[in-house]
């Protein structure tokens, strides 16, 4: 209602101060005395009016909305983090487990100096002059443990060659370092999963159920090594001078860089995760790149991982390996006590999107000093 009245006061002046004017000007500049008082008085009751006002009510609300948008835009960009990032491993390390994604060859044949195996459900011997090929199973559910290596004989030595390991979609592999140079321990894990190995001329058998038995193989056979649904352990050592292949752009998933212990006394039984990283290093593709550099015997676990070895090879008891994929989870240190590795919400921004973040991070944060300002003058 008073707003209504000032604003009709205010127009009533403005009519009469026009109307005093024209007067004015018709007489040549003069004005009634009576005419400029009355115009005094009401401009002194609209200013009264004005004047009388009830102060506008300084909304604090909206800068306090603002600043919490503000403060929790922020934690989500700092604390936040990325669900999955694509990464790239080079590191050495001694024991290295993985499953394979997809039906691969993961090694090429390799002559053997001996060949170590644990976890034998069936073994398939060639007909050798000794006797005719057969077939032995695990008794009593205890799988065969054997040792295979070319004897020497009539002038000249058998020869033993591990066949190229193709090995199907599902397979858990696990490689480590052996005790001996240039040795490897190759575990693998699948269902009713064959291993060939290539035999000729006098081959030593050590484990059989009737014992130990040397084998004069006349012509190349082969010799099956089947496991059940458990581990199958291969200890290989090959040939001296001889160079180990193994493939490339091997489809691994549940890549694992960890190895546990188990401890047992007669009141408790203590399991631990060893790291098995000797060194190398960790690059962020989704951050253009950025390395992060792996300490010898650091802890580096995945939630889950998917992509490619890209290369394995063996090195003086270490394992080199290149490996390229999508990782969820990424943490190091200790199982109860880890720290993630995943980038942040900022990091990703800011490396993907580096021009669009520092102009629109300049543009909010000076409308946003702009508008605790404006607020900061009207309360003064």
């Amino acid at each position: 209602m008073q707003q209504e009245q000032t604003t009709a006061l205010r127009a009533l002046l403005n009519i009469r101060m026009q109307s005093v004017g024209v007067e004015t000007l018709h007489r040549e500049g003069e004005t009634e005395a009576a005419q400029l008082e009355g115009l005094n008085r009401l401009a002194r009751l609209v200013e009264l009016h004005e004047a009388a006002r009830p102060a506008p009510v300084r909304r604090r609300w909206p800068v306090v909305a603002v600043l919490l948008i503000t403060l929790t835009l922020l934690s989500v960009l700092l604390f936040v983090r990325v669900p999955q990032t694509e990464v790239e491993l080079d590191v050495r390390l001694s024991q290295v487990s993985f499953v394979l994604e997809k039906p691969a060859l993961i090694s090429e044949p390799l002559a053997l100096k001996s060949l170590g195996v644990v976890g034998l459900q069936e073994l398939g011997l060639p007909r050798s002059r000794q006797a005719p090929a057969r077939r032995l199973s695990a008794a009593n559910g205890q799988p065969l443990a054997l040792e295979l290596t070319p004897a020497a004989g009539e002038g000249q030595t058998g020869l033993l060659t591990l066949s190229g390991l193709l090995l199907p979609s599902g397979t858990h592999v696990l490689l480590s370092t052996a005790e001996a140079d240039g040795g490897f321990r190759l575990e693998l894990k699948a269902d009713d999963l064959p291993v060939y190995v290539t035999a000729k001329g006098r081959l030593h058998v050590t484990g059989l159920p009737e014992g130990d038995r040397v084998l004069d193989i006349s012509s190349p056979r082969s010799v099956e090594l089947r496991a059940g649904s458990d581990w199958l352990e291969l200890v290989v050592l090959p040939i001296e001078g001889t160079k180990i292949r193994f493939a490339t752009q091997l489809p691994a998933g549940s890549l694992t860089m960890a190895r546990v212990e188990d401890f047992m006394d007669a009141d408790q039984t203590v399991v631990r995760q060893l790291s098995t990283l000797l060194s190398g290093d960790l690059y962020f593709e989704a951050l253009n790149g950025q390395k992060y550099e792996l300490r010898p015997r650091e802890a580096l676990r995945f939630e889950r991982s998917l992509g490619a070895i890209r290369s394995i090879s063996l090195e003086q008891d270490a394992i080199s390996l290149h490996y390229r994929g999508i990782v969820k989870g990424m943490e190091t240190g200790g199982t109860e006590s880890g720290r993630s590795l995943m980038p942040t919400l900022l990091d990703w921004i800011k490396a993907q999107h580096g021009l669009s973040l520092l102009w629109g991070s300049t543009l909010y944060l000076f409308g946003l000093v702009l508008s605790v300002l404006r607020w900061w003058g009207k309360l003064r």
